[in-house]
């Protein structure tokens, strides 16, 4: 037996490594077999529970023959809300053979997350986005998602605002300092409405990071200060959120809080403060606000709000003292992770700073929804068999009068390429008494193909959205296409292609609060099969397209 158990310590190894910014793997070899094995994964020595993949036998399995094996754990459940940066993980893995024999080997211990580099307001020499891929596809189309990012994601909201007071929009992005995409910066510069033209970025926030969830939103408060709200990808990173020094002013900022959030969504009520939507991440994806004063204090602390199935993806507007959010669900099903079989839409709202929540007829609702079955389901797309589809929510937006407008694209897969069909662009209309569900006729390629509504009165709708065929189809994006409607989407024709002939895809357009019409949308391209340079795109109401200068003199 001590023959037999040292030859087994000899030549079973284990290694723990980072994955991704929210994933850590143990890769380890046993050498005999069969054998139970159970892996347990350790955050500053402190064993943690959610140690498995979305599989449940992969923290604990019965090993019938010899050879390497992996575990991973979603390294985003931790006790307290709030400190769960500068974590470190270990593991060890446990083997135990029939005759009663066993051993563990430990792996080394590795440091995970990292914190940014405050720059409170360096001078940036050009308007250079972030690339950024996520999860290999193993095929010609290379990932699941990729490209110029840096205004990603769709629910990072918003991303930029215009000031009547200041006669400029403000409007942020991930950035990076030089062609190599090789850190996140934290970008903010504005277009001037009285010159007709950009002033010269800025960069807030070294994030240490090229995870373009990392990116930022702005707000603007009553007294004219530019906040900035440093978004994290999981629990492994601080968040940031920073105020400008000087009223409408962009050359310097202070950090006022250090937190952890993510999809971050500061909707600011005069007169009331911030009413804060955010998720953060505590096995799967929980959706909740927090209100902030005009300081950056809670008043209300973090108040959670869905976390149906394994989480939601949420979008969310303003109109006046209404905010709405439409959401969907992430259902646990075998073979695949929840998120990628997201579906099903929900919408909600508040109009006194999320006191109370309603469905659109004004259905009172029980926080936290935590069931697929409530009121403010809108449509149902999650049905098993040939009729399921996933949903991709784009956006929320409101008629004149206050009607919210849904946005999304069904898809019959989650993964890049024809086989999930053409992406059927669809819109959720409120009238008066019922959800009205219009297809567009619109049709797109990827489902990270991104657009948003902007509706003119009650039933004239412009759809701006990167739709159109690009250079590397079937990866998200494309060229810039701008649609019209004027019968409350019944049928549309196409207004322009703003956009043609590119070299790397367009995508993630987004429209500035209040727009103007000098700078009515600004966004990025990028290849969507290899790392590239990326460029900032902006275009006025007429859909004049202008591209900012990569590269700007030093000041």
């Amino acid at each position: 037996m001590i023959l037999l158990l040292s030859t087994a310590l000899l030549s079973s190894w284990a290694r723990i490594w980072q994955v991704s910014d929210r994933q850590v793997a143990v890769d380890y070899a046993i050498a005999e077999a069969p054998a139970s094995v159970e892996v347990s994964f350790f955050t500053n020595d402190v064993e943690v529970a959610d140690a498995q993949c979305w599989t449940n036998d992969c923290a604990r399995r019965q090993i019938e023959r010899a050879g390497s094996y992996r575990t991973v754990w979603l390294a985003d459940k931790f006790e307290d809300d709030d400190h769960t940066w500068d974590v470190s993980a270990r593991a060890t893995v446990r083997v135990k053979r029939p005759d009663g024999s066993h051993f563990t080997l430990n792996t080394e211990e590795i440091a995970l997350g990292g914190k940014a580099v405050y720059l409170g307001g360096r001078r940036e020499h050009g308007f250079r986005g972030i690339w950024y891929f996520n999860e290999p596809s193993h095929d010609e189309y290379v990932y699941k998602y990729s490209g110029g990012l840096g205004t990603y994601c769709e629910g990072h909201i918003p991303m930029a605002i215009y000031s009547k007071e200041a006669q400029k929009t403000f409007f942020c992005w991930g950035g990076t300092p030089d062609s190599s995409s090789s850190t996140l910066l934290h970008c903010i510069a504005y277009f001037d409405h009285r010159r007709k033209c950009l002033g010269p970025p800025v960069a807030i926030l070294d994030k240490r990071t090229t995870d373009a969830h990392d990116n930022p939103v702005i707000a603007l408060d009553g007294k004219g200060f530019i906040w900035m709200f440093s978004s994290s990808h999981g629990r492994l990173r601080k968040s940031y959120i920073s105020r400008s020094v000087r009223p409408y002013d962009i050359s310097a900022f202070r950090c006022v809080r250090e937190t952890n959030f993510s999809y971050p969504q500061p909707h600011f009520i005069p007169g009331k403060g911030f009413l804060f939507i955010h998720t953060w991440y505590s096995g799967g994806r929980h959706v909740g606000f927090s209100c902030l004063d005009e300081e950056g204090s809670e008043t209300t602390p973090r108040t959670p709000l869905l976390f149906i199935d394994r989480g939601d993806y949420i979008r969310s507007w303003r109109h006046g003292n209404k905010v709405g959010i439409a959401f969907d669900r992430h259902p646990v099903t075998s073979g695949t992770q929840p998120l990628n079989r997201r579906t099903d839409i929900y919408y909600m709202e508040t109009s006194d700073i999320g006191r109370t929540w309603k469905t659109i007829n004004g259905i009172p609702l029980s926080l936290p929804i935590t069931n697929a079955t409530n009121p403010a389901l809108v449509k149902k797309y999650g049905i098993e068999g040939d009729a399921w589809r996933n949903v991709y929510i784009k956006c929320l937006r409101f008629t004149p009068s206050g009607n919210p407008l849904i946005l999304y694209v069904l898809s019959k897969g989650h993964k890049t390429g024809p086989d999930a069909g053409q992406r059927e662009w669809r819109v959720a209309a409120w009238r008066e008494d019922r959800w009205d569900l219009l297809d567009t006729g619109i049709r797109s390629d990827s489902n990270y193909d991104f657009g948003f509504i902007n509706p003119l009165s009650e039933n004239e709708w412009l759809l701006l959205g990167a739709m159109g065929s690009g250079p590397q189809p079937f990866n998200p994006g494309g060229e810039i296409v701008a649609w019209k409607t004027v019968d409350g989407g019944r049928s549309w024709t196409l207004e322009k292609k703003l956009t043609s002939g590119s070299v790397r895809n367009h995508n993630y357009p987004r429209q500035p609060i209040g727009e103007n019409h000098d700078f009515f949308a600004f966004w990025a391209d990028g290849d969507g099969r290899k790392p590239s340079l990326s460029h900032l795109f902006y275009c006025d109401g007429n859909f004049n397209v202008f591209e900012m200068p990569y590269t700007t003199p030093q000041y």
